[in-house]
């Protein structure tokens, strides 16, 4: 008899079970306020190097029947770790230390997940990887198996925390061992808060940042050359340019000093001879109000000596 069935064993309708399963992403960038900035946090509480949570991953990716993905997606449902599970990785946030990395904790491997039905009230069909045999459960849905993944928790519990807040009453009716579960959930998912120091946002390892050492060494001889822009050790990935600003203080204060030279901004920017226009007429100059006026009273002592006949006989040349 199988006791846990795996994660593409649900579905809402039987007719899925004809097709095949689909890969779901768990942690997707820009999706339930995970940008740059909240993965270099992960990062830091879930103890590995900065830029290392790979998303495209096989552990961050569960297998599920076409339905179950869309609704996990929108956080209409969701899987939680199974209490013992839940319990270790309290343990694990609750340390007061710097953490080890999760996955030396928590090994890649497959573990057992509850199925939290999050608003939907629709029948749930189970089928028997063993015997083929499809099982229809009813809201709120007593005597669901778990289910078993190769997903690591703490991606499965990120993604499913937004449907775990909202859907607590439901998690009490569905599992007696809900309210503790929600109790260790809030203080795992706040021990993922904690943001590591600004300093710490930077992309750069600590053996780059030694390669930088030897490299402003090597460049002091050429301190009195141009000021130049500060470089960065390496060109960044696609990723690492959506981080945060990035703020290289040893550069900027290196590009500062070499702009302290004698004469260096003194210059005129235009340091080239006035142009010579050739071919071109010369504006006339603006016209002075004493002889302005002079020609004002001309015009108007011509138009005095012409008579109504002689005004209808000029043109307009």
């Amino acid at each position: 008899m199988v006791s846990s069935y795996p994660c593409d064993s649900i579905s809402t309708s039987p007719d899925s079970f004809d097709s095949e399963n689909v890969s779901t992403q768990l942690l997707r960038m820009y999706e339930q306020v995970l940008d740059p900035r909240m993965l270099a946090t992960l990062e830091y509480n879930w103890g590995v190097p900065r830029g290392t949570i790979d998303l495209d991953a096989s552990h961050n990716h569960m297998q599920l029947r076409a339905d179950l993905s869309s609704l996990l997606h929108f956080c209409q449902v969701g899987f939680v770790p199974t209490p013992e599970t839940f319990q270790a990785m309290k343990e694990h946030a609750s340390t007061g230390r710097k953490p080890r990395p999760y996955t030396d904790s928590f090994p890649l491997q497959s573990y057992e997940y509850m199925f939290l039905a999050g608003y939907i009230e629709t029948p749930l069909y189970v089928k028997n990887p063993e015997t083929g045999q499809v099982q229809r459960f009813e809201h709120p849905y007593h005597g669901l198996p778990t289910f078993t993944s190769s997903a690591h928790p703490f991606h499965v519990l990120h993604q499913a925390t937004h449907c775990v807040h909202s859907c607590r009453k439901e998690m009490i009716v569905q599992y007696p061992s809900a309210a503790s579960l929600s109790h260790a959930l809030v203080e795992v998912c706040f021990s993922w808060l904690t943001e590591p120091a600004p300093e710490l946002f930077c992309y750069e390892s600590e053996a780059e940042e030694e390669d930088d050492d030897d490299e402003a060494s090597s460049d002091e001889s050429t301190s009195d050359l141009s000021p130049l822009t500060p470089p960065r050790s390496k060109t960044p990935s696609d990723s690492e340019r959506q981080c945060c600003s990035y703020v290289d203080n040893k550069w900027i204060a290196k590009w500062i000093d070499q702009t302290q030279v004698a004469g260096y901004g003194k210059e005129s920017v235009h340091n080239s001879p006035d142009p010579q226009l050739k071919g071109y007429r010369k504006e006339p100059s603006f016209l002075s109000e004493q002889k302005l006026a002079s020609l004002v009273l001309a015009y108007s002592k011509e138009q005095s000596l012409l008579s109504g006949d002689e005004m209808s006989g000029l043109s307009i040349s």
